[in-house]
Order: C-alpha cells, then structure tokens, then sequence
C-alpha cells in the first residue's frame, strides 16, 4: 500500500524525489515511480515523505528535511501549512531538544572570539571583504549579520575588523562617559 511505502522510504531517511531515486533500491518492495504506482491514492512526494504523526525529534527533523525548512522563521511559516507539525518542538521534545541549528542542520556560527581570530588571520579589513569572504569561502559559520548574532558581545565593525575606531564622539565608550 502506499502507506507502507511511505513508512519505508521514511525509514530509509529519504528526504527528496532524486534521494528516493538513488535509494529506494535498499527496499525491494519499493516501486521505481510510485506516483504512477498508487496513481489513485498519490498526492505528492512531499505528503509521501512526511512522517504522519511526530512520535519524537527525528521524526520533525524528517519534516525539516524535506520540506526544506531553513532556520526557526521558515519552520513557522510551514507549520501552518502543516499542521500536524508541532507548533512548539522545543516543548514537545524537550528532553532531546538541543537548538534550532540542531533541529534545521545549520551550522552553528563561530564564537564571537572565534570570529575575531578568523578575521584577523584572513586580513579582511572592511565590511565589504568580510562578506566577500563569506561568499567566496562558503563558510556558512561566519555570519553576514554578525551585529545581531553577536549582540551581547557586538560594537561596531571597526572593532570587530580589528581596525581603529576614528575619533568620534559616538565612538567613545566607557570609562570615558559620564
């Protein structure tokens, strides 16, 4: 049935129609076009691969796979055109849960420190070699928004490129305010 081949190609791990392609001879009782196969039942690959119900983390991170969810913001855009997905994974699978990064495979970025020392290494000097680099490198840690992922830690460019603040009244921090 096409339940069962949808269990068993979720159990293989496939995510996607090409992955299906490449994988579903792991499973001899697989079709080779399933869409042509149940042809009455079929809806689309995406429904064919989605878990039915989320009994645990994997199962959502099944859904963040083939759905293509890219961070928390697009998790909840999809959410309401799926909503068998937990609205609050994070309280559902608490007990497992680790981070958003975790749960979409983004790359966690780099430590603010981290940062600093790559930048420094690289020699990039102004804003628009630092996203260079990041284009050029593909290094998906070092974060094009770095004054919002490092908040806490964040000043300005001139001090996150390691460069000499000019002087100017806005640049003068404490102990030096009043």
């Amino acid at each position: 049935t096409l339940a069962e081949a949808s269990t068993a190609a979720i159990a293989l791990g496939i995510t996607s129609s090409d992955e299906y392609q490449q994988k579903r001879h792991l499973d001899p009782q697989l079709p080779s076009s399933p869409h042509q196969f149940y042809k009455e039942e079929w809806q689309d690959f995406s429904s064919f691969l989605l878990p039915k119900l989320y009994k645990s983390l994997s199962d959502v991170k099944q859904a963040v796979k083939v759905l293509n969810i890219r961070d928390s913001s697009d998790y909840r855009n999809k959410q309401k055109l799926y909503p068998a997905l937990p609205s609050h994974p994070e309280r559902k699978f608490k007990n497992d849960w680790v981070d958003w990064y975790d749960l979409c495979d983004i790359p966690k970025p780099y430590t603010y420190d981290e940062a600093v020392a790559l930048i420094k290494r690289e020699k990039l000097t102004s804003k628009r070699q630092y996203i260079d680099h990041i284009v050029q490198s593909g290094d998906r840690r070092l974060p094009r928004t770095p004054d919002q992922v490092y908040e806490d830690e964040w000043v300005n460019w001139f001090v996150y490129l390691g460069r000499r603040e000019p002087y100017r009244i806005k640049n003068i921090r404490q102990p030096y305010t009043r």
